[in-house]
């Protein structure tokens, strides 16, 4: 959890499983099979700059769970939290 400290930082890893109830391949969390290249590492930083809070998001492939690195596109995010 970040917290409104200017050293608040966090890092989530995230993949995604395949499931299809036509084809009978139930979401399971745990036995769904695992979609390649779907491996991500999400990283979340509290800074305070001028006495105002920015919340900078970046995401980058990150092999984790059985899946391979995934591809980003587009650049880190910087939001003003208000």
């Amino acid at each position: 959890m970040l917290h409104s400290r200017a050293s608040s930082t966090e890092e989530q890893i995230q993949f995604f499983r395949f499931a299809d109830g036509g084809a009978r391949i139930p979401q399971d969390y745990g036995e769904s099979p695992v979609i390649p290249n779907s491996g991500f590492k999400i990283s979340l930083k509290v800074t305070k700059e001028e006495g105002r809070y920015y919340l900078h998001v970046s995401k980058e492939g990150f092999a984790n769970n059985g899946a391979s690195a995934g591809t980003v596109t587009g650049e880190p995010s910087k939001i003003e939290v208000k």
